[in-house]
């Protein structure tokens, strides 16, 4: 009766004839198939072209450890039992440290074969465990591979489809005379600009649905100042932040929030030719509260925009609201403050951003 793995195809070796023929006969009385071969060499060509549950090896002291080596890649190899002539602990490592999985030395004892069928069963058990858990590691890795490449896919067409939208938007307002309508459409292209950049920045920050907000939001104040360097009124962007983490759509929330604030700054607070700077911080704000602010020491606002609040503005109170937050103007001696104030519960730390 064999040790619970069924019937075993066993490759054996071993150059002593007459002490091979009498163990694989006892191993094939228990129900294993064993095929027996004199040397290492004859075993390794056995193992190249046909498949087998385990191999016993038994060999001189000397040639042990070469003879393991030589049956092949230890790692592709079945499970390796050595039998020893004797109790030789030094020659027991070098055979494990060589790959053998166990050991056993020969006894003419009515017990040997039982131990020896016991062994082999461990040993082919460990070895399909490891098996597949090496199949599972592939399969998840291939897995992982394409999941990745889908993602990347998926960013070029975002980043690609967001773009040829800023294209046409621009396109049209080039077309309609300068007004309102030409305005409006230019506003339209660096909105969906800026929700390109959010993008952009989220798929660089984000770990398994959660994003660490203060790379992500830095990286993006690098980009908006690069945006809004040259082309608008800002002469300079300056920005600080907590480290968190948050989930992905108060990320993107938070993105687009900043972006918009940061544009109106740029695009309004110094008008005639006039430049200066805007300074943009995501601060905690007690202990389960952040505050995000964006000012600048510009014209200031007017009451009537105050009053009747622009599409800027309402999608800044429409964001700051999925965040359960709050957002106001508040006015200052020179310029405007844009705050957003929204629960955050992470303990959190201050960092500012590289020029």
């Amino acid at each position: 009766m064999t040790s619970g793995t069924g019937s075993l195809c066993v490759l054996y070796v071993d150059p002593d004839e007459a002490s091979a023929i009498d163990i694989a006969r006892q191993l094939g009385g228990i129900g294993h198939d064993v095929t027996h071969v004199a040397s290492s060499g004859d075993a390794a060509d056995l193992l190249a072209n046909r498949e087998f549950d385990a191999v016993l090896l038994a060999d001189s002291e000397d040639a042990m450890k070469g003879s393991i080596g030589s049956l092949g890649e230890v790692d592709s190899l079945p499970p390796v039992i050595c039998l020893l002539a004797s109790h030789n602990a030094s020659l027991a490592l070098d055979a494990l440290k060589a790959g053998a999985q166990d050991y056993l030395v020969k006894e003419t004892d009515p017990g040997f074969v039982g131990l020896l069928d016991a062994i082999l069963g461990r040993g082919v058990t460990h070895d399909r465990a490891r098996r597949g858990k090496m199949i599972a590691e592939r399969e998840a890795a291939v897995s992982r591979s394409r999941s990745d490449m889908l993602l990347d896919e998926m960013k070029h067409r975002i980043a690609n489809s967001l773009a040829l939208v800023v294209s046409m938007a621009h396109m049209q307002a080039g077309a309609l005379p300068t007004g309102d309508a030409h305005r409006a459409m230019d506003d339209f292209a660096d909105r969906v600009h800026a929700i390109a950049q959010v993008h952009k920045g989220l798929y660089a920050s984000m770990k398994v649905g959660t994003v660490a907000i203060d790379d992500y939001l830095t990286r993006l104040a690098r980009e908006l100042r690069s945006d809004h360097l040259g082309r608008r009124s800002l002469s300079d962007l300056k920005f600080e932040c907590i480290e968190a983490t948050v989930s992905v759509d108060q990320a993107i929330s938070l993105g687009i929030i900043l972006s918009e604030l940061v544009g109106n700054a740029a695009r309004f607070a110094y008008p005639g030719g006039e430049k200066g700077e805007v300074r943009a911080a995501l601060l905690r704000d007690g202990d389960d509260a952040a505050t995000l602010v964006v000012e600048d020491d510009g014209v200031g606002i007017a009451d009537t925009a105050l009053m009747h609040p622009g599409l800027g503005s309402q999608i800044i109170g429409v964001l700051a609201h999925s965040l359960d937050g709050k957002f106001q103007f508040e006015t200052k001696e020179k310029g405007v403050r844009a705050v957003v104030q929204f629960p955050l519960p992470d303990k959190t730390n201050s960092r500012a951003m590289d020029a």
